[in-house]
């Protein structure tokens, strides 16, 4: 009888600590902190509760009602978008930091986070609360993106050129095939977090290839030439709020805030996780045009950018498509890790980084045909 005693003892002591251990929070791709439901809402003061299939909030008279894999919730009889949709994962719901604030008055007072640990403190600002009060919420960080630990042998990455409603541009024409509709391209992020894709950038697929950085199960790589504002405008927040990354080529003397990106945007869009690569200094074809001209417009690009946006320009995109064994050493030469082609095709182990080729989606492409020119090239 002692020794079942002991061995209930031993039991509780392994087991219980487990159960009680608080879900670890994560930085998504954009470096927004994701923190698990239940507990952060209970640390807030609020309830949780699941109710026919939908989750409820209370505190007072405050509910949020919601379902995780919904892209909207209730809010004081209002019906809001999430900035960033909440997760599934372990299976823990997570929801973003912003969610949190938003929907219990808090503003953020101090974040930390050193890749192991974070630190939290949100101040209460709401007058119908406890106006001034303070609540710390930390604990351990964990990477929810690396799960494969062996070579990913092809990787779709896929060129967009504008998101944007056609509609506004007259006079298109054929080059309509180059955009691709706000709610398409969104329609195109939903289907690719459905299916279980993870957006990645160009530097991390160079880091699997040459030092064995492990990917995600389904890897998918978003790239957009030109740097158009609409990527501003359009792309960002429908990336931000599916929790992707995309890589932005820009032609750093196309920069004027109405048609191009300005200066102002692409720090921004920098600063908030996007890759940032070169498309030359003003879009010529780097083949019909002299080496000493070509090379300029290489080297010169990277510079500006990477002055711009205090960060490092690892990549290039060619204008056209075109380039030659000699603009392929330029570009390698001027310190780029690698170059995107518009050939068709997918990245590979075996492809030459600096003319990697790409799946282009246009404006014809449905999400039937999407999905076929993704799956093709992931499996």
């Amino acid at each position: 009888m002692k020794g079942i005693r002991f061995l209930l003892l031993l039991l509780t002591a392994l087991v219980l600590p487990s159960l009680c251990q608080a879900a670890p929070a994560y930085l998504n791709n954009n470096q927004v902190l994701m923190l698990p439901l239940r507990q952060t809402f209970e640390t807030l003061g609020y309830t949780v509760h699941w109710f026919d299939g939908s989750i409820q909030l209370g505190r007072e008279e405050d509910k949020v009602i919601f379902q995780y894999d919904r892209e909207s919730y209730l809010h004081q009889d209002q019906v809001k978008p999430f900035a960033v949709l909440p997760r599934m994962m372990n299976s823990t719901i997570y929801v973003s930091q912003c969610f949190v604030e938003e929907v219990a008055s808090f503003t953020r007072e101090k974040k930390e986070t050193d890749g192991e640990q974070f630190k939290l403190v949100l101040k209460n600002d709401n007058s119908s609360g406890h106006p001034g009060s303070r609540h710390t919420l930390q604990g351990e960080l964990f990477h929810p993106y690396t799960y494969a630990d062996h070579a990913v042998q092809k990787v779709p990455v896929l060129m967009y050129h504008m998101v944007d409603d056609p509609a506004r541009y007259r006079g298109i024409g054929h080059y309509i095939r180059y955009l691709v509709h706000p709610d398409q391209f969104r329609a195109q992020l939903r289907w690719l977090r459905e299916n279980g894709y993870h957006a990645v950038t160009l530097q991390d697929l160079y880091a699997h290839r040459h030092r064995g950085k492990p990917l995600p199960e389904n890897p998918v790589i978003l790239t957009f030439d030109d740097g158009y504002a609409c990527a501003y405008q359009h792309a960002l927040p429908e990336l931000l709020r599916y929790d992707m990354v995309g890589t932005f080529f820009v032609c750093s003397e196309n920069m004027d805030g109405k048609r191009y990106l300005s200066a102002e945007m692409l720090v921004e869009m920098h600063e908030k996780g996007m890759e940032i690569g070169s498309h030359s200094m003003t879009h010529p074809n780097l083949a019909k045009i002299s080496l000493e001209q070509a090379a300029k417009e290489i080297t010169q690009s990277k510079a500006d950018l990477e002055a711009l946006i205090g960060g490092e320009v690892q990549f290039f995109s060619y204008p056209y498509g075109a380039f030659n064994p000699a603009i392929q050493h330029l570009v390698k030469k001027s310190g780029y890790l690698g170059a995107v082609t518009t050939s068709m095709g997918y990245a590979t182990m075996q492809e030459d980084m600096m003319k990697m080729n790409r799946v282009f989606i246009g404006y014809f492409d449905d999400l039937e045909q999407f999905a076929e020119k993704v799956g093709a090239v992931a499996h």
